[in-house]
């Protein structure tokens, strides 16, 4: 029995983890892609970019970069929410985390 729920974990892990991270590679390029284009202007195709990288990978800096695009794309009531959203999830980070989110 013992084996057996080994196995299942093993097997699970094995399954899941390039899952975990295909989304965080795909989600690195999301916000690269969506920061260039918030800084060319190109709010269309930027902010909806950031929004599916903190979906797929959910930091801090993604989501304030995400409030900043909403807002210089003139859609205040979403970037209020998510500048709301990041003040929020500072409070709750410890220090340690905050240095780890700060690429984004």
């Amino acid at each position: 029995m013992y084996f057996r729920v080994v196995s299942l974990v093993l097997v699970t892990l094995c399954l899941t983890w390039p899952a975990a991270l295909w989304a965080q590679d795909r989600a690195a390029a999301l916000f690269d892609q969506g920061l260039a284009d918030m800084l060319a202007g190109k709010y269309d195709t930027g902010c909806p970019a950031l929004e599916e990288s903190y979906r797929l990978e959910p930091m801090a800096g993604a989501l304030f970069t995400l409030a900043e695009c909403e807002a210089q794309w003139g859609k205040s009531p979403a970037a209020l929410e998510h500048y709301e959203q990041f003040v929020a999830s500072l409070t709750e980070m410890q220090q340690a985390q905050r240095v780890k989110h700060e690429p984004r």
